[in-house]
């Protein structure tokens, strides 16, 4: 779908979000805010934002991605990771040039960056949860509700 309306982005960048995902800022700047101070499109492909998975007690949390020292994004691919991919992400409008026609899984992007040292991550610093059940949807709701 991305590549469908890449042409409406006029080969800026830009970002991705999924609609199975919730999140909080926090305190001094919100998460957008922080992935484009970090961003670096003479270095980057894709900046992710990660969510530690020991911080996730609501819903449930794989360790999609470990990050170097210098905060390049390693995938574990037997997801024993330190952080969960929360599909919030920048890409450089260009990492979509060469993918295949007609549907295709994202994932060969974020493997190609990786490949190619441009895939990086920024660890979240507030909460993200994963809706992926109708029960995930009422925990977080009334985990939500009772902050206010």
């Amino acid at each position: 779908g991305i590549k469908k309306a890449i042409s409406h982005f006029n080969d800026e960048d830009f970002f991705v979000l999924s609609g199975d995902g919730l999140w909080t800022n926090g305190a001094h700047e919100t998460a957008l805010n922080r992935l484009i101070g970090m961003w670096n499109p003479q270095k980057m492909d894709i900046l992710m934002l990660l969510q530690p998975t020991q911080n996730m007690k609501l819903t449930k949390g794989v360790g999609d991605y470990d990050l170097d020292h210098e905060g390049r994004a390693i995938r574990s691919k037997d997801q024993s990771g330190e952080y969960m991919f929360t599909s919030i992400r920048i890409n450089r409008a260009g990492i979509f040039d060469n993918a295949p026609e007609g549907s295709f899984s994202y994932l060969k992007l974020m493997d190609k960056a990786e490949n190619e040292g441009r895939l990086y991550g920024l660890v979240h610093d507030a909460n993200w949860y994963h809706i992926s059940t109708p029960d995930d949807l009422n925990a977080v709701d009334e985990a939500l509700k009772g902050r206010s």
